[in-house]
């Protein structure tokens, strides 16, 4: 409570003497220019020098440091207000207790506090990734891409299967293609590698850092023609050319990086780094990221007299479009992290009529 008796003001609280953590009750009166601490009928003088304001949060309590670790609170604001008033180093209520009691700028707050965070997760962090990504040296990515194969071949894929003499004759057909895409990518030569998909993955083609690519046995069994297999080889390397894999562990990082210096929860850190090499091993593409290395692969095709309808029709076995689907849309297109099959095979299909002479 607070009161005025005369020439002097007080108001009663607690004091905590810094050594203990049970509080006693206490007092500070108000005589003239001068404060004093009562606890237990025993009246200390404070040097207001000595003496450290601290702010009231929400209903919390409001705190008087005092020296030697001693701390004086106390739930009567505005009785400790009027004891304070006009001692040097008093400002009222303070800033931050006048700016959490406003309405319009807590909302205000609230909103430009959510559109940061969006505008840094849709447009921040990706710029931010791709420049870190392409600032990294190739032995992280070479270390990110054997610690991920690793990881693939423990629990993914297992040993291929595919007939040697057929193996022998995709890599003979490759080798030209391959040495020229390595090209594209210097520091590292593009590899290529076949597993079998059997244990869920099935028939895919994979990117990993520092230039390996996998297919799998099923994804060669789907080929109809060793075009489309170099039209996928194509596209993957473009994944790699741009970094894909980097960028979007990064992003991830960066991601949970900015939740956590929302939140305060720094114990998650030390996860994110020891979760890095099966996270790129589940990582998917964005579809900026898909178109990019759709643009990578069409550009190669088209500068190597290939036919781009390769790619349409092994996108037609691999993940035939659902023309219901591709009429409405909308929001499912919006939340979908690839662009859709339809889209991409329109893409390669308008680019083979416009080669035609």
């Amino acid at each position: 409570m607070s009161a005025s008796l005369a020439s002097d003001q007080y108001v009663q609280g607690s004091f905590l003497d810094g050594r203990s953590s049970l509080p006693k009750a206490a007092s500070i009166r108000r005589l003239g220019a001068v404060l004093l601490l009562e606890v237990d009928g025993i009246q200390r003088r404070l040097e207001l020098q000595q003496i450290r304001h601290g702010m009231q949060v929400g209903s919390g309590r409001y705190y008087l440091h005092l020296p030697d670790g001693a701390v004086f609170e106390c739930a009567d604001q505005p009785g400790l207000g009027d004891v304070l008033q006009g001692l040097p180093g008093y400002h009222g209520a303070g800033l931050l207790r006048r700016l959490e009691s406003n309405l319009r700028l807590i909302l205000f707050s609230v909103v430009l506090l959510v559109g940061l965070l969006l505008g840094g997760v849709f447009w921040g962090v990706p710029w931010a990734s791709r420049m870190i990504a392409h600032a990294l040296p190739v032995e992280v990515e070479t270390y990110l891409g054997r610690e991920t194969l690793s990881a693939l071949d423990r629990f993914w894929l297992k040993p291929s299967q595919l007939d040697p003499q057929r193996e022998q004759a995709i890599r003979a057909y490759f080798a030209e293609h391959l040495e020229l895409l390595s090209a594209s990518y210097p520091g590292h030569g593009i590899e290529l590698l076949f597993r079998s998909g059997e244990s869920g993955i099935g028939a895919n083609a994979l990117a990993l850092p520092a230039g390996v690519v996998i297919f799998t046995d099923e994804l060669v069994a789907l080929a109809g023609h060793d075009d489309e297999l170099l039209a996928i080889l194509a596209h993957e390397v473009g994944h790699v050319v741009h970094r894909h894999n980097l960028r979007g562990i990064i992003q991830t990082s960066l991601v949970a990086w900015l939740m956590i210096s929302v939140t305060g929860d720094l114990s998650a850190a030390s996860e994110i780094a020891a979760a890095l090499p099966l996270a790129l091993s589940q990582l998917g593409y964005s579809r900026d990221m898909e178109r990019e290395a759709d643009d990578f692969a069409l550009q190669y095709l088209l500068q190597q007299g290939i036919s781009p309808v390769h790619f349409s029709n092994i996108m037609r076995r691999l993940d035939p479009p659902d023309t219901d689907q591709e009429a409405g849309r909308g929001l499912k297109m919006l939340l979908s992290t690839h662009p859709s099959t339809g889209e991409r095979i329109r893409r390669f299909e308008q680019a083979e009529e416009q080669a035609r002479p």
